[in-house]
């Protein structure tokens, strides 16, 4: 509908004004878990559906876990982590890593942030392992990301 053609003019937008591999990669990454999603067979779960906005609420905090977030839902981690692969078809913890490195991914590529304040603002505590994480995911150090 219209949020998945408004992720495309953005991705165009990225590509056609600012040439940037890496931010355009950002805005590829979100339109296939978007696909995901949609095509996702997978049946509603109110606690998934709980377990993903809190996710979505939460995650800049560094001691947000799979832990406390059984808690507050009132219902054991390893409950948590099989309703929510089933429903979502990722692990909540892969889940928070996904949202925390996006999160990282958009702040460098708009060249505002300083590696240390991308790392802080989207929830990671350790900087080192923060840029490992990066490295890992996006095939560049955070530092290097943004600068084609």
């Amino acid at each position: 509908g219209t949020y998945l053609n408004n992720k495309f003019a953005e991705l165009l937008n990225k590509w056609e004004h600012h040439r940037s591999i890496n931010g355009t990669k950002a805005s590829v990454y979100e339109i296939l878990e978007l696909f995901y999603a949609l095509n996702s067979k997978a049946h509603p779960s109110p606690l998934a559906e709980n377990a993903k906005q809190l996710i979505d609420e939460n995650y800049t905090d560094p001691k947000f876990s799979i832990e406390s977030l059984a808690q507050i839902l009132y219902t054991s981690p390893s409950t948590l982590r099989r309703v929510f692969s089933d429903r979502f078809g990722i692990p909540p913890k892969q889940y928070i890593m996904k949202v925390r490195l996006n999160t990282a991914a958009m702040l460098l590529s708009q060249d505002f942030s300083s590696v240390l304040e991308a790392s802080k603002r989207s929830g990671f505590n350790d900087e080192h392992y923060f840029s490992r994480i990066f490295k890992k995911r996006y095939g560049k150090s955070p530092s290097h990301f943004n600068k084609n």
